[in-house]
């Protein structure tokens, strides 16, 4: 079966930083990110290290025949402790108990995560409440 190994990079930036990695205050300008690769970084004590960053990177690449997969993944230093070929067996250390199929009480609200990476972040403090409130979908021309 196939895998989105650029998703999972999406997925994975947002597991680390708690954004997706093209965050924006409007469709449009999140859009444009994804199209330029614009990623913004953390740092200072928010930053992620250098093998995080490489395999993001790695993941997040346009070009597919350029983009990682399994085998860089099971190569980058942040899995090595991993023991990959009987990862199945392995007991997971914590198991979710949701009380329904719907339960999202292990998840913190998106909305509160956005707050404060927003409050934190003068780029996107800038955005008008034009760009807030636009929610037309993006388009793109293909050539």
């Amino acid at each position: 079966p196939g895998v989105d190994w650029w998703a999972l990079g999406v997925c994975f930036y947002e597991f680390l930083v708690g954004l997706t990695p093209f965050s924006d205050c409007s469709l449009d300008k999140i859009f444009s990110n994804i199209l330029k690769g614009d990623i913004e970084w953390p740092e200072g004590e928010e930053s992620l290290s250098d093998d995080a960053v490489k395999l993001l990177k790695q993941l997040l690449k346009k070009s597919q025949t350029e983009r990682a997969g399994s085998k860089e993944i099971r190569e980058c230093p942040l899995f090595s402790s991993l023991p990959w070929e009987n990862l199945l067996e392995v007991a997971p250390e914590f198991v979710p108990q949701p009380d329904s199929d719907t339960d999202t009480g292990y998840f913190d609200p998106r909305n509160d995560r956005r707050k404060d990476s927003v409050a934190d972040n003068p780029d996107l403090l800038q955005c008008t409440n034009n760009d807030k409130l636009n929610t037309e979908q993006p388009t793109a021309e293909v050539q």
